[in-house]
This record gives structure tokens, C-alpha cells and sequence, in this order.
């Protein structure tokens, strides 16, 4: 396994802001316990942004969130964001190649894409979730790879190992 872990990007957005409320506190704690103890953050897709800009949920405003957290939580998530830039992409070209022609699914929801996912599994990685849906909270995560070979799908199942929470 590697020393890295991947931002599972599909766990975002959260169904509410109450519910985003509720979990993004553990989320960062997690991020600052990883970084604190050495491990890289990979990024599966292209998007680029940062964490304040992030749609966490419709209506959340990350700012009016930070400044309204416990002050021991406020300056864990602001040491994340000034220590650990979002998304931070490391993948190399060569592996970028190899997966441009494989899709990747969730084994429950097939209708929702987890690229992040399959990047995590395709680099020997963990991925790390927003618990934003009773779909993250599991590790691992099982998920579909399918691709095409000689005129013909092909699918593999595939478990993703998964952070949800410091426990």
C-alpha cells in the first residue's frame, strides 16, 4: 500500500448543509491527522480548486462555517488549508493514459461514476471520504471497473480501501 490516499470527490456534495455541518468537522480532522503523520494527497480528476471553494452542500458557506466551529477545530481546518492544497494531482501521465479507457462505478449505484475511486485502486492507494451518504462509511468500498477489450465489456469487482473516520 501506498503512502498516499486520494480525495473521494463523489462523496461530495452533502444532502444538506445541517448534515455537512455535522460530519466536515471529523473530514478535517482526519486530513490533519494524515498530513501530520507524512502521507500524500493525490487528486483523481483534473478540477482545480481549494477547499473554501469546494460545493460542500447547497447553501453551506464555508467561511461562515469556520468562523462559527470550535476554536480547537478552527485552527486544525485552517492548518489543513494552508498546509494541504485541494486538489493536489500527482498522477503520472502514464497512469492517467492507462485508465482513460476504463469506467468506474459504484457495485450499488452503478448511475454514479467514481473515478476517484478507481484511480485509488489502480495506484495501490487508499481513498478518503466525506461522510456525506451511508455509501462512504464503508471500508472497503466495492466498486466496478469496466472497460472494453476485443469488441467486448469486461468488468471486474473491486474493493477500495476507505477512510470515513478516525476509528
Amino acid at each position: 500500500m501506498s503512502n498516499s490516499v486520494i480525495i473521494n470527490d463523489a462523496s461530495l456534495p452533502f444532502s444538506s448543509s445541517v448534515d455537512c455541518k455535522s460530519e466536515l468537522e471529523d473530514f478535517f480532522e482526519i486530513i490533519h491527522y494524515a498530513d501530520s503523520s507524512g502521507v500524500r494527497f493525490n487528486q483523481a480528476d483534473d478540477r482545480h480548486g481549494n477547499w473554501n471553494t469546494l460545493n460542500y452542500a447547497e447553501g453551506f458557506v464555508f467561511g461562515e462555517w469556520i468562523n462559527h466551529i470550535d476554536k480547537n477545530i478552527s485552527l486544525i481546518v485552517k492548518n489543513v488549508i494552508s498546509k494541504v492544497h485541494c486538489p493536489i494531482i500527482e498522477l503520472e501521465e502514464d497512469k492517467r493514459e492507462a485508465l482513460s479507457g476504463m469506467l468506474f462505478m459504484l457495485s450499488r449505484d452503478r448511475n454514479l461514476e467514481v473515478t476517484s475511486l478507481g484511480v485509488a485502486s489502480n495506484i495501490d492507494s487508499h481513498a478518503i471520504s466525506f461522510l456525506s451518504h451511508n455509501n462512504w462509511a464503508s471500508n472497503p468500498i466495492s466498486i466496478v471497473r469496466q472497460w472494453e477489450e476485443n469488441e467486448e465489456w469486461k468488468e471486474q469487482l473491486i474493493d477500495v480501501p476507505n477512510i470515513s473516520s478516525l476509528e
